[in-house]
């Protein structure tokens, strides 16, 4: 099952984690608030999957496509959720149809049209294999349809490629198992969500394959870089749903992409589980990217709620004097954030997470924001500072009035990970049970 988490921002030369977004702070807070340990999930899911790049999904909708020459037309109709937020409570906790809304539609449904002259006549109506609704269609000039992939989860499920006959009969529904091995698709671009494998699929001229055209991958695949213009060709037969040998130089030369691509992210994750286990030291550098990944695993090994909360985290760049206004925005943002977490009724409190280089930079903004904040107003909140214990009574001094609960991340000593994450990790790879 994929992993979900949020999206990072830049703004004024500091990163915050982003989790006010519409698209995700519902899901957060109420999957926090019942301690459903998605803490955990997000805290194991780093060292499991690595950097993925975010993505976000609009509600499934009704679409129709239009076969090459006009004449065959399918309307597919999602079926109905409640709502984005009901849907990934529903799918993290394992209900079936998850976000169903009563009265809706229940299965997602294709309805066939020919057109005989100037009018459409129904030739089929009939549920489509998908959980919710395919992500794309196409339509053969003979008639038959194909659907690709599932709404929020691309290249996942044994139904990424579906054939429909001309009755809207499944021909045979596959999974990218079915046509790539295992190395290839361990080297596809993926997302949050979902395994970019291919796009602009197509009929041969006949109509009687399906060709699809899959991404070539390429070392450094990842947030920053686009697919491979030069895909390759899987090609099905249209009656049965084979596919055909996958052979010839150009097969031959994306395979070996493939195993390239494999082979470098089995190094990164083999370095990635060896930093997970060793003490965290901070970072050396002013990358802000380094200190906010440092802010987010410092808070997995230190923080008592780690199972049902996750951070407003802050990254204050380092700079001058000049800087001080860029600074107070960013560290008013994050605590301001903190303070929407929770409510009175709330029994777990906020957290923050503020970092930077200069920790007298730090310490200045802290000062100049808590003038502004109401007393008493983060009574309820933790902020951890990446401060030396020299300098930690000046932080707390800096939150005094706001009735902050100031913990210091000494920079100076290394944080050992914890026994039980350590267990819970092992578990989680292995699939050990509790």
């Amino acid at each position: 099952m994929p992993l979900y988490t949020f999206i990072l921002e830049s703004e004024g030369g500091g990163l915050c984690f982003a989790h006010r977004s519409l698209r995700w702070d519902g899901f957060v807070n109420a999957l926090c608030k019942k301690r459903s340990g998605f803490g955990l999930v997000l805290s194991i899911a780093a060292l499991l999957c690595g950097p993925a790049r975010a993505d976000s999904w609009l509600p499934p909708s009704t679409h129709t496509y239009l076969s090459a020459d006009g004449q065959w037309r399918l309307t597919v109709v999602p079926r109905g959720i409640s709502s984005p937020l009901s849907y990934f409570e529903d799918k993290v906790a394992a209900k079936p149809k998850p976000g169903g809304e009563p009265g809706s539609v229940q299965q997602p449904l294709g309805q066939m049209e020919h057109r005989l002259q100037d009018q459409w006549e129904v030739v089929w109506t009939a549920p489509l294999v998908n959980e919710t609704a395919p992500v794309g269609a196409m339509v053969s000039a003979q008639g038959l349809a194909v659907s690709f992939d599932n709404w929020h989860s691309v290249g996942y499920g044994g139904d990424v490629v579906v054939i429909y006959d001309r009755m809207g009969r499944k021909v045979r529904a596959l999974a990218l198992e079915d046509f790539l091995p295992k190395d290839y698709l361990r080297a596809l671009p993926t997302s949050i969500s979902s395994r970019w494998w291919g796009s602009e699929h197509k009929f041969s001229p006949d109509g009687h394959e399906l060709i699809l055209r899959v991404v070539v991958p390429r070392m450094g695949d990842g947030p920053d870089r686009s697919p491979s213009p030069e895909p390759i060709q899987v090609k099905l037969e249209m009656a049965t749903g084979r596919v055909l040998p996958l052979e010839g130089l150009e097969w031959e030369r994306a395979l070996t992409a493939a195993r390239a691509v494999d082979a470098e992210r089995t190094a990164q994750e083999a370095r990635r589980s060896e930093a997970f286990k060793a003490p965290l030291a901070a970072p050396v550098s002013t990358d802000e990217r380094a200190w906010h990944e440092y802010l987010v695993e410092a808070f997995f090994r230190v923080d008592p709620d780690t199972d049902v909360r996750y951070p407003n985290i802050g990254v204050v760049a380092a700079g001058g004097p000049e800087s001080g206004e860029r600074d107070q925005q960013l560290v008013r943002k994050v605590l301001l954030a903190a303070i929407e977490d929770y409510d009175e009724a709330d029994e777990y409190d906020g957290v923050v997470m503020l970092g930077c280089p200069d920790q007298a930079q730090l310490i200045r903004a802290l000062a100049k924001v808590a003038v502004d904040l109401p007393p008493h107003a983060l009574r309820r909140v933790r902020v951890y500072v990446t401060v030396t214990p020299a300098l930690r009574e000046a932080a707390a001094q800096a939150l005094a009035s706001s009735g902050a609960k100031v913990v210091a991340l000494d920079v100076s000593a290394k944080i050992p990970q914890s026994a039980e994450r350590l267990k819970r990790a092992t578990k989680a790879m292995t699939g050990s049970p509790e």
